[in-house]
């Protein structure tokens, strides 16, 4: 090539990088032919002397080979290792065995080491350094360009100055210089990959953009410090927020939550004690188990499991509850429900304060000496109350607290309902009995006949719901039953509509209602106050139990017939009662509320005028005037004796069914299955174990399911067995489904179909939300209208309905869920590293 022309491929190459190196090394190559020759001339060393093409220029001491097979070349290296080999000024290859160094003063000192370039060092075994000043100092670490640092076991550092101070990681570049890496293949999306993703893939992943607007209800906007999560499996959300309890949760700006299992839910929410419940702005639980909801809400008492429930309610008893704004309780075991109220005395529940008692409204009349009586009680009594809730008229009392006697000051008793005729009858009779006793034998004989026949009709039926108990020993709250809520450590909720709110609070009767430590509630639909409190009737209001009574205080007297009465309209009516509670004299009272019937204790009633014996009589009649009719009614006193027995056994019976009701013109309900049971007209139970209730509700299959709701369906050929089905034509055609829904669906074992039409008909399926669907095999829709079309996928939406998936901790693992702040700091971080290197090649191509 001539002169011309290297310099027209030189200049050519300013404007293509191909054909510059083409003519740059043409041109080297000419030259070194050309130094070549010019040293053959000058007497330089020939090829038949062996070493043609090498040349050295030196005057420093000889290399050192002292290793076996060791090599050096190049003056005052040294290679003293086996194998080793040492190829430049000063190089030294020292390393046990096989130890490579290459360059002014390059190092190689451990064994099966490679130092290649000015100044490197590879020290640990197998490290590997190139580049000038490189240096690999851990195990197996890799140190590749100028200044480069391996510095950590298996590291590998990649360019100019790069440094990997961790083990096992790969660095190119330092905390001050990054780099982008770049023509990266995508790499490989699945449950087992390692792969690294690139840009394209992240970009598709971002949906097509560079960022993504914050997770959908999820904000996060604060310049305080992080929150701490210190104990084992604790949970902390939000600036300062503090869990240091075991199994803790803090949620909110600088809530805590130190004891264990505790949790503090607001901003400065605290729950300070094991297992304390603080909800609520500024909230404070501060006893084991005490419970506060509400804005500044405070649980404080000196023991354990108060609950304080509303805007700054204070619960400072042990086992006190306070429910309402401000409600206050000072006094263990004790409970103030309402705006305001105030409970100071120990064992006691209020409603209001002295200044501003309540009335108890829609109380159900009282039965046992504990029950909290009704205004309507008192007016069935005899009693006449105002407006204001005061007795305005009196009553025949007792003479003392005996009920011995009743004196009566020669007063005639008329009005009377014909006593009842027996042998040991001790009721009052009229003159009307004794005027038509002999017309009376021959009526009760026909009534006899009568009942006898109602008897046989009442004991051919069912004697009550036979296979039906609820257990439980779960140790954590469970809130089981549908629209259940519990609260607290072991609270339990497992009937329909049930409420728990307390530890060891437990509802086991449909809609009841237990606030308290270790309340319960059996009965239907009642509710129980109080730590301890028991409510085992239905329909009942407790606000204690059996061997640990309370006072309602503060009460308003009472106006309507199911209004509380108080003490003081007690004693207006009459009655003395002493600073126990106890009443020290007693009034005769009607049975019942149809008033045809009052029953005396043994009580002598004396004083009475004789009555008048005709056929309308209703007078009382004297003991002089019955001694003379005794004779007549021998045999009308069996007979009656007879038939007392035969009703009295109708009416034990009857109790078992009081609370169980089916008004229904359709056909009859069949349990054909062993041990089955069927409610409700056209119910069907087939499969053994099975339990139908509702109209027309079916268990077709042989299996052991559940099937509550008008038209609900568990179908036949399927199995059915341990599948549940609840709600209004709900449909289940697979074993183990669960179901639940108006007109929702599942045909595959396994499925869970929750929500109103919603269908799970892909195997092992879980769909949650109205209308919600999911056909795939292993698919999860959550949402209403949520679709999931894709198998082992989790689809919160649709094509046409999309949804966020908010609070989403950062991933640390492979398979995690990545959220948007990982994505803008790894998108913030690549943009950083590409204005860097973009700087850079602007100055390379300056240079």
């Amino acid at each position: 090539m001539t002169q011309q022309q290297q310099e027209a491929a030189l200049a050519q190459g300013a404007d293509s990088p191909e054909a510059g190196a083409q003519a740059g090394g043409e041109a080297r190559d000419k030259a070194r032919d050309e130094a070549h020759d010019k040293a053959r001339g000058e007497g330089g060393v020939q090829a038949a002397a062996g070493i043609t093409y090498f040349r050295a220029n030196t005057d420093g001491t000889d290399g050192s080979p002292t290793g076996g097979n060791a090599i050096t070349v190049g003056p005052n290296g040294i290679a003293s290792g086996r194998n080793a080999l040492a190829i430049g000024n000063a190089a030294q290859a020292t390393g046990g065995y096989d130890a490579m160094a290459m360059g002014w003063d390059a190092r190689s000192t451990a064994q099966s080491t490679i130092a290649f370039g000015a100044g490197t060092r590879a020290t640990a075994h197998r490290a590997l350094a190139i580049g000038e000043s490189s240096n690999a100092s851990a195990l197996q670490s890799i140190a590749f360009g100028a200044s480069s640092m391996a510095m950590g076991e298996l590291s590998v550092a990649l360019g100019y100055g790069s440094v990997a101070e961790a083990d096992g990681t790969v660095s190119v570049g330092t905390d001050e210089f990054k780099r982008t890496i770049v023509n990266v293949a995508p790499g490989e999306v699945s449950e087992s990959s390692t792969d690294a993703i690139n840009g394209s893939q992240l970009y598709a992943a971002l949906g097509g953009g560079s960022s993504v607007a914050d997770l959908q209800y999820f904000h996060a906007n604060s310049s305080k410090p992080d929150g701490a999560a210190t104990g084992s499996d604790a949970i902390a959300v939000g600036p300062l927020a503090d869990a240091s309890g075991s199994g803790g949760l803090a949620l909110g700006l600088e809530a805590v939550a130190n004891g264990q299992h505790s949790t503090a839910l607001g901003s400065n929410a605290a729950s300070v004690a094991d297992w304390a419940q603080a909800i609520g702005s500024r909230s404070v639980a501060v006893g084991a188990g005490d419970v506060a909801v509400g804005v500044n809400t405070q649980a404080n008492g000196d023991g354990t499991a108060a609950l304080a429930v509303g805007t700054g309610a204070n619960a400072g008893g042990a086992g006190a509850v306070a429910i309402g704004h401000q409600a206050s309780v000072s006094a263990a075991d004790s409970v103030a429900i309402g705006n305001g109220s105030v409970a100071l005395r120990e064992g006691t529940v209020s409603v209001g304060t002295l200044l501003k008692p309540r009335r108890i409204v829609h109380v159900m009349k009282g039965e046992l000496d504990s029950d909290a009586a009704t205004v309507g009680q008192l007016k069935d009594a005899g009693l006449n109350l105002n407006a204001a809730g005061e007795v305005s008229n009196a009553f025949v009392a007792y003479d003392d607290a005996t009920l011995g006697r009743v004196t009566l000051a020669n007063t005639l008793v008329t009005s009377l309902v014909p006593g009842e005729l027996t042998e040991a009858s001790q009721d009052a009779v009229t003159g009307a009995q004794l005027f038509a006793t002999n017309q009376q034998l021959g009526q009760a004989l026909d009534a006899l006949s009568q009942i006898n026949t109602a008897v046989e009709d009442i004991t051919g039926g069912d004697a009550g719901v036979k296979y039906f108990h609820v257990d439980s020993t779960a140790s954590d709250a469970d809130a089981s039953g549908t629209n259940a809520l519990a609260i607290g450590p072991n609270a339990s909720a497992k009937s329909t509509g049930a409420v728990a709110v307390g530890d060891a609070a437990a509802v086991t009767g449909a809609g009841g209602l237990a606030l308290g430590a270790g309340a319960s509630v059996s009965g239907s639909y009642s509710v129980a106050l109080g730590q301890g409190s028991v409510a085992d009737r239905p329909n009942t209001v407790s606000v204690g139990a059996a061997d640990a009574r309370r006072r309602i205080v503060n009460v308003e007297a009472g106006v309507a017939d199911s209004d509380a009465v108080t003490v003081g309209q007690l004693r207006t009516a009459g009655l003395d009662v002493n600073v126990s509670g106890n009443v020290g004299n007693a009034f005769l009272a009607y049975d019942d509320d149809s008033k045809a019937r009052a029953t005396l204790d043994n009580t002598l009633v004396t004083g009475l005028r004789a009555a008048s014996l005709s056929q309308l009589s209703t007078d009382a009649v004297t003991g002089g005037q019955l001694f003379q009719t005794n004779a007549k009614v021998t045999k009308n006193a069996q007979d009656i004796a007879d038939l007392a027995q035969t009703v009295g056994g109708i009416s034990t019976g009857d109790a078992d069914l009081k609370y169980v009701q089916v008004k229904s013109t359709g056909a009859g309900a069949t349990a054909s299955g062993s041990n089955a049971i069927a409610i409700g007209p056209l119910a069907t139970a087939k499969g053994g174990g099975s339990i139908v209730l509702g109209d027309g509700a079916t268990m077709a299959s042989t299996g052991s399911g559940i099937v509550m709701g008008r038209s609900a369906r568990i179908e036949t050929g399927a199995g059915g067995e341990g599948s549940i089905a609840l709600g209004n034509a709900v449909y289940v055609s697979a074993n183990n489904a669960v179901v639940i829904g108006a007109a929702a669906s599942a045909s595959k074992a396994d499925n869970v179909a929750i929500g109103g039409s919603a269908t799970a008909s892909g195997s092992t399926s879980v769909v949650v939300g109205a209308n919600a669907m999911a056909s795939v095999t292993n698919g999860v829709a959550l949402g209403a209208k949520s679709n999931c079309d894709r198998a082992k996928s989790v689809s919160v939406g649709s094509a046409s309905l999309q949804r966020q998936i908010i609070h989403v901790a950062a991933g640390t693992s492979s398979t995690d869920a990545v959220n948007v702040g990982q994505l803008t700091a790894m998108l913030a971080e690549r943009d950083a590293l590409l204005e860097r290197l973009q700087a850079r090649l602007a100055a390379l191509e300056s240079a």
